[in-house]
């Protein structure tokens, strides 16, 4: 059965789809972690602020979970846009004054990659990776990268938000790593992690033989990811 499912056999793919659905519903809600809070934009939110909402406002609420001790602050909005002089100007202050800020970018997963540089990757690739001379895995390749404004994406760090979808299309899991050529850019959530250690990109440590690791709470020893 377990090879099965690495191989990506279509019948087990679709009972493990379904039966992990069940499963969740039998165990039911699980609690929050005591350390983790979602600042949702939700229907009120919109229908008092309108979409997009206000670089303002976001500059707002950032500085507010900053000042209130927020180790690390996820901003999961793509940032692809200008707004008002006034807004953008407001919003890049904030993200410089609250460092540990990680911004959310997206990527094209089709088409041309031919027109991609070095330049385009740039820091946001992990430095360094280790890929064994055999039996090395295959990240998914993206053609092209959906970054912030210059003016976001100078301020913060920045990490994919591309999901992984079973075979009938159901987002599952994310990507913690997508290849631009030979390049390797980390997901949001992973650098949120890292982050939230007080650590950099430099930091994570990955191996093509398919090995994953982050600094642990302490900051210090490796923790592998599964």
């Amino acid at each position: 059965m377990g090879l099965l499912h690495l191989a990506g056999n279509p019948a087990l793919e679709r009972i493990e789809s379904v039966s992990l659905d069940w499963r969740f519903l039998i165990r039911g809600p699980a609690p929050s972690p005591d350390d983790v809070v979602v600042v949702a934009i939700d229907d009120p939110s919109l229908e008092e602020f309108g979409w997009p909402m206000p670089r303002q406002t976001l500059a707002a609420a950032i500085d507010r979970i900053g000042g209130a001790g927020a180790q690390v602050i996820g901003v999961d909005i793509l940032l692809l846009e200008s707004g008002s002089a006034a807004g953008d100007a407001a919003l890049r202050t904030a993200l410089l004054r609250n460092e540990r800020t990680v911004l959310a970018m997206g990527l094209r997963l089709d088409g041309d990659a031919s027109e991609l540089s070095g330049d385009d990757v740039g820091d946001l690739a992990l430095p360094a990776y280790a890929r064994p001379a055999v039996g090395s895995l295959v990240p998914q390749q993206a053609t092209g990268l959906l970054k912030p404004i210059a003016g976001f994406a100078t301020a913060a760090k920045m990490g994919h938000v591309m999901l992984q979808p079973d075979s009938g299309g159901t987002p599952r899991a994310h990507f913690p790593i997508i290849a631009v050529g030979d390049s390797m850019l980390p997901s949001f959530p992973l650098l949120v992690a890292v982050a939230q250690r007080g650590q950099s990109i430099k930091s994570i440590l990955l191996s093509l033989s398919g090995s994953l690791q982050i600094p642990g709470s302490d900051g210090t020893a490796q923790q592998p990811i599964e």
